[in-house]
C-alpha cells in the first residue's frame, strides 16, 4: 500500500511538472502571422535608418531584453547591434522569450529624436 502511494505521488509529480513546463513555453507565434519571405539584416537597418523609414520589414535576431510590460524588446543581431521593437497590437511577448531567436515583421520608423523603432505586427519565437 505504501509503495502504491509513492508510485502515484511520483506520477503526479511528473504530470504536474510537465504541465507547468508546457505553460511556461515561450516558443510560438504572437500577433499577426509573418507573411513576408525576405529578411533584412538588422545591421543594414541600423547603418542607414533613413532609407528604411516607413517600410515594412522582416528581421531576425536574439531577444536581448524585454520591457516589464511585455510590449517592447531589444533584438540583437549577434554583434551587439540592438534594434528596439515596440509591439503595437493587443499582444505581449512572454518574459520567458528572452535569449530566444525571433523573426519579427513590422514597420520600421525613426522617431522625433532620430531613434530607430520597429513597430511590430507579428513575432515568431524559436
Amino acid at each position: 500500500m505504501a509503495r502504491r502511494i509513492h508510485v502515484l505521488g511520483a506520477v503526479l509529480f511528473v504530470v504536474v511538472g510537465l504541465a507547468w513546463l508546457a505553460g511556461c513555453s515561450s516558443v510560438g507565434s504572437y500577433g499577426e502571422p509573418i507573411t513576408a519571405a525576405k529578411e533584412t539584416p538588422i545591421s543594414n537597418v541600423l547603418d542607414d535608418p533613413a532609407s528604411f523609414a516607413g517600410k515594412d520589414l522582416v528581421v531576425t535576431g536574439q531577444i536581448a531584453t524585454i520591457d516589464p510590460d511585455g510590449k517592447g524588446f531589444n533584438l540583437d543581431n549577434g554583434r551587439s547591434n540592438l534594434l528596439y521593437c515596440k509591439i503595437g497590437g493587443d499582444f505581449k511577448i512572454p518574459a520567458a522569450s528572452r535569449y530566444h531567436l525571433a523573426t519579427v515583421e513590422g514597420k520600421f520608423q525613426v522617431d522625433k529624436e532620430g531613434k530607430a523603432v520597429f513597430e511590430v505586427k507579428g513575432i515568431r519565437v524559436k
